[in-house]
């Protein structure tokens, strides 16, 4: 059912430009989430998708972000700054709000599948939990506004109003200030170890900043004014806080021509809020939270996707497959420059061979392989490819 009904939405969106209206156009979006039934966290509660009838569910708060924490349970990030704010559960069968735990003005909720633990960001601190329900103060963090969370392979970093605190592996280490770090409020990963964050604003240090040492130290990427979010997609995609700005809407930054190449037909002139995607929907797929509505498009990123593939036609590679992470289904892109056998395997850490993918002989050029994990746990796989005695091997990440 749930295959069916993401192909059906797939194809319903097939002859899209480039952003297609998903639910109301009338209400401010700070995330969704894909289960995949689509789910908008809005000022007004939740809307739910049900057989193309948006439903709203509301108890008063706005919703500022959202993880699916089993089957049944959505955990929310809810806040109208008063003393009702805090972390609360969403039943999808009975559609019955209950608070989990009561904090001041939550902001994100993040969780990492190698420790596992999850965290919860508020403006006047951090918490972290095992299970989601019972929570614990990261006393590092003790009354710093916590703005966004990201991590790769254990290794954490979060953004504060006195900076960037980043933690290594085990909680208990303590978590460490990065002296001299940027004060960022949106953090993305792109899983090869580079962390990105957004410097909001029109400073002179208002754009992108980027770390390939998990958060120790940073360094600007490019200067940008009025950004109000990032996000990875196998490109870095950006979103403006002013429909007013020189610059406004989305675009994706070319890593290879250092450029800016906008990507607004279809969306509305509103500040952007969050990026996400659907992992149940088999295409290249962005979801754009705005200040008027949410957005989905399944080819935003595919003309960059298909250049990419060009430029690296004559190199042996595995392109990140996407989603990543991803919920049972992802797509691994390889090239070959040379005809011959080729060997796709999937390993976990400890380099077990967890499935053996393909192994036969492939004429040159560019491949496309859908990876289903119907039966696999959550965790850190390796993707290995292998021929003419060249391997090289790319990381991904199971969530279910």
């Amino acid at each position: 059912m749930k295959t069916l009904m993401a192909l059906l939405f797939t194809l319903s969106f097939s002859y899209a430009t480039e952003w297609s209206l998903l639910g109301p156009s009338d209400i401010k979006v700070y995330d969704y989430i894909g289960i995949p039934e689509h789910v908008l966290c809005t000022e007004n509660g939740l809307y739910i998708d049900s057989a193309d009838v948006w439903k709203n569910y509301s108890n008063g708060l706005t919703i500022l972000d959202v993880h699916q924490l089993n089957t049944d349970t959505l955990l929310l990030a809810m806040s109208n700054d008063s003393q009702s704010d805090g972390l609360y559960s969403f039943n999808l069968k009975t559609k019955a709000f209950d608070i989990v735990y009561y904090c001041g003005s939550p902001r994100f909720i993040y969780y990492e599948p190698i420790v596992p633990t999850f965290f919860l960001g508020t403006l006047q601190g951090c918490y972290f939990s095992d299970n989601g329900r019972d929570w614990t103060e990261i006393t590092a963090l003790h009354d710093l506004e916590c703005y966004s969370m990201v991590s790769y392979q254990g290794k954490m970093a979060i953004s504060t109003s006195d900076g960037i605190y980043w933690h290594a592996v085990q909680l208990s280490y303590p978590f460490q200030k990065s002296e001299g770090s940027p004060v960022l409020t949106e953090l993305t990963n792109d899983y090869t170890g580079n962390f990105y964050g957004v410097y909001p604003g029109s400073s002179r240090s208002a754009g992108i900043w980027v770390t390939n040492d998990f958060g120790t130290t940073w360094e600007n990427e490019f200067y940008e004014r009025n950004l109000s979010t990032v996000f990875w997609t196998g490109y870095l995609l950006l979103g403006w806080e002013s429909p007013n700005a020189t610059h406004q809407g989305v675009a994706i930054w070319d890593t290879l021509n250092k450029q800016l190449d906008f990507r607004n037909e279809g969306l509305p002139a509103a500040k952007v809020n969050r990026f996400s995607t659907n992992q149940w929907i088999n295409c290249v797929n962005v979801v754009c939270c705005t200040d008027c509505g949410t957005y989905f498009s399944c080819n935003i990123m595919q003309s960059k996707i298909n250049n990419y593939s060009q430029f690296l036609l004559q190199e042996f590679n595995i392109i990140q497959n996407y989603p990543n992470p991803f919920n049972s289904t992802t797509m691994i892109e390889f090239n070959l420059p040379k005809s011959g056998l080729a060997s796709l395997r999937v390993y976990d850490l400890q380099g077990r061979l967890i499935q053996n993918l393909l192994e036969r002989n492939l004429n040159a050029g560019h491949h496309v392989y859908n990876w289903d994990t119907p039966n696999l746990p959550s965790g850190i796989y390796l993707i290995t490819l292998s021929s003419g005695g060249r391997t090289i091997t790319k990381k991904t990440v199971l969530v279910k």
